[in-house]
């Protein structure tokens, strides 16, 4: 067999191997979404992938890179869903998860804790300080979306 006999051959395995397996398709919100989300996380790289996922999917993104100024711009800006990450430089996300619903002002605010680890004292505490929901980074865009849904469907 030549050079162009076996590239022609692993061309037709893998236009073989597209036919049998499907495309995964993009995960997208099923209900057209009119809620504002913050996102809060130290990380810029995890910021800008979330803000682009979330605008994608016809959200309106807003940010913070600490607890402190979290605090500051859920007062003003009210948004309708928080993405927290539990750690961060300062104040970490448990206490301006406990700050945001001592505030009255924010504390219907629905917050979702996010976390590189799956360990089930984060979910434990982060639903004893009123947490809705916890997302294990990397975030999945599927998972994102129906997260996202479920809270905007029950506030």
């Amino acid at each position: 067999m030549g050079v162009f006999s076996i590239r022609a051959w692993l061309s037709r395995q893998q236009r073989r191997q597209e036919r049998k397996e499907p495309r995964e398709r993009r995960a997208r919100p099923r209900t057209p979404p009119n809620a504002t989300v913050m996102i809060v996380d130290d990380s810029r790289t995890m910021v800008f992938s979330l803000r682009k996922t979330l605008e994608q999917g016809g959200y309106r993104v807003t940010q913070a890179f600490d607890g402190e100024s979290c605090l500051e711009r859920a007062q003003t800006e009210r948004p309708d869903i928080i993405l927290l990450d539990i750690v961060m430089p300062g104040i970490n996300g448990y206490e301006t998860l406990r700050r945001l619903r001592r505030n009255e002002a924010t504390r219907h605010i629905p917050v979702i804790l996010m976390s590189g680890t799956d360990q089930s004292t984060e979910r434990f505490w982060g639903e004893k300080l009123g947490a809705r929901s916890f997302l294990t980074k990397p975030i999945a865009r599927g998972d994102l979306f129906l997260t996202l849904e479920g809270v905007v469907r029950a506030a």
